[in-house]
């Protein structure tokens, strides 16, 4: 029966709870000092829970044990506060990182997410919902609070930036956790353990050319391309979506055939760790040059669709600007620059040539790069690239390669620090405890995978000498996307399995 309330009838009533106050939150990566707030206030209403928030602003909750488990080993459940906020154009009021998400069901219908009121997901209004990794803070909370619950002492890490490269794990001071086994709640498939994870880089590269007087007799442009699926630049990179700024480099690339093209302005995708879904660049070019640029674009278009059959949605899109720009990169230096994007490896780079530890991981990618983000601010233009790597070498030669790619165009590369990959142990203690949970409340066995995604186990395994650690989840679709959404039933499951967990390493 439906509802106004998406929420209405959800079990457990209260991890779900937690999260509709959550989408009332803005919590955008740099921005959670109000979650942070909400965790605090709740630990301390509660008697015997204590809070801290350490010089980075994770939160960090010590949570007692269940009567008569108070002398069994801590146990830390741990989650990232932050969330990847993206809006459509046309999302009106709803935006994340205003603390403005509406919440509504939907069903899975050919492989997306339809507006259903008696469907078996919950997703946003044409915005990012937040299940990742809002879903596994909520469950910290719940089963904290659930008295039903049997645990040893728990200690709940709320991290921060996990998002935008881990700055709360890496300022994470490990002296602080008592615990030597790990649960990472952050993983996006019911009935799979995750084991293993990629390493991650960010690089910014950073070019500039002085603008050049706009020519008398010319029109400016407005470029775009929108409407594409976007996702996540790790688990989505294999599945043939198109990279909106590469989309639009490719675009532009035919626009500069018909005449002198100056370029304005170009910008696209965020945050870095997300496939763009949406590019817009402003351009100059002589008035008569205007009907073949239709042509072009239009060309360029068709061989878009053509080439990626899975975007239905694809919006190439030609406009006049209001008023002629006064002044644009010379066109041999807009040659420049759009050979930059387009020179910018993108996608998958090589499949993992490890052996498989179950058909969950075969066809795992081991090296991808996503060309993130692209921005322009007066001279200066601004690419941000996310690149991933189960292999470390693989990782330094991608990066390696987007320096020389800079170095050829005349700018400047600046990579970041190295969020470190999680080697797969199938086989620990915590892997077989959670495996052994899952069957016995299933009747099955879970899988067991690593993913070609970033995952805080990476860094907290280095960190923490002797630490033990899995990572499940519910099913979450499209996550980084504005068709993120979560499966209901599986939040159930995954809610379960870890109390069930955590039962049986307290017993």
């Amino acid at each position: 029966m439906s509802t106004d309330d998406p929420f209405a009838g959800l079990e457990p009533q209260a991890l779900w709870a937690h999260f509709a106050d959550f989408t009332k939150i803005a919590r955008p990566s740099g921005r959670e000092g109000l979650i942070g707030d909400r965790i605090v206030a709740w630990a301390q209403a509660r008697p015997g829970f204590v809070a801290e928030r350490d010089k980075v602003g994770n939160v960090i909750v010590q949570v007692p044990a269940s009567p008569g488990r108070e002398g069994k080993p801590a146990a830390i459940l741990q989650g990232h506060l932050d969330m990847v906020c993206k809006r459509e154009p046309t999302a009106g009021p709803y935006d994340p990182e205003q603390g403005h998400i509406r919440v509504i069901r939907a069903k899975k219908q050919g492989g997306q997410l339809v507006d259903d009121p008696n469907g078996d997901w919950i997703r946003a209004d044409k915005t990012t919902l937040g299940a990742d990794d809002g879903i596994g803070v909520a469950a910290m909370l719940a089963i904290a609070e659930d008295r039903a619950a049997v645990h040893g002492p728990l200690e709940l890490l709320f991290t921060v930036g996990e998002e935008v490269g881990f700055t709360g794990a890496y300022g994470l001071d490990p002296s602080r956790l008592r615990g030597r086994t790990y649960l990472n709640l952050d993983s996006e498939e019911e009935g799979v353990l995750t084991i293993g994870s990629a390493g991650y880089r960010e690089t910014a590269l950073s070019w500039s050319r002085p603008l050049a007087p706009t020519p008398a007799g010319s029109v400016g442009m407005k470029l775009s391309v929108t409407g594409l699926r976007g996702g996540h630049s790790g688990v989505n990179i294999n599945s043939g979506r198109l990279n909106a700024v590469r989309a639009l480099a490719r675009v532009l690339q035919e626009a500069k055939t018909v005449g002198a093209l100056g370029l304005v302005s170009v910008a696209g995708g965020h945050p870095a760790n997300a496939i763009p879904s949406d590019a817009k660049a402003d351009i100059v070019l002589p008035a008569q040059s205007e009907a073949q640029l239709r042509g072009a674009v239009e060309g360029a278009r068709a061989v878009l669709a053509e080439q990626y059959p899975t975007e239905a949605n694809l919006r190439v899109n030609v406009e006049a600007l209001s008023a002629v720009p006064t002044a644009a990169f010379a066109v041999d230096d807009t040659t420049v620059l759009i050979d930059l994007l387009r020179a910018i490896p993108t996608g998958v780079i090589a499949m993992s040539q490890k052996i498989a530890m179950s058909p969950k991981m075969a066809g795992l990618v081991e090296t991808s790069n996503n060309l993130g983000e692209v921005s322009t601010a007066g001279a200066e233009v601004t690419i941000v690239c996310s690149t991933r790597s189960s292999v470390a070498a693989a990782l330094e030669e991608v990066t390696g390669t987007l320096v020389s790619i800079a170095e050829l165009a005349g700018a400047k590369a600046t990579p970041g620090q190295v969020s470190p990959g999680w080697d797969p142990q199938p086989s620990s203690p915590i892997v077989d405890l959670v495996k052994r949970a899952y069957h016995r409340l299933y009747g099955s066995d879970p899988g067991v995978a690593a993913v070609h995604a970033g995952l805080e186990c990476g860094l907290m395994v280095t960190k923490v000498h002797g630490l033990d650690a899995v990572s499940f989840g519910p099913t979450v679709h499209e996550a980084h996307s504005t068709q993120e959404g979560v499966e209901i039933a599986s939040v159930k499951k995954f809610y379960d399995l870890l109390a069930a967990a955590l039962a049986d390493f307290s017993t």
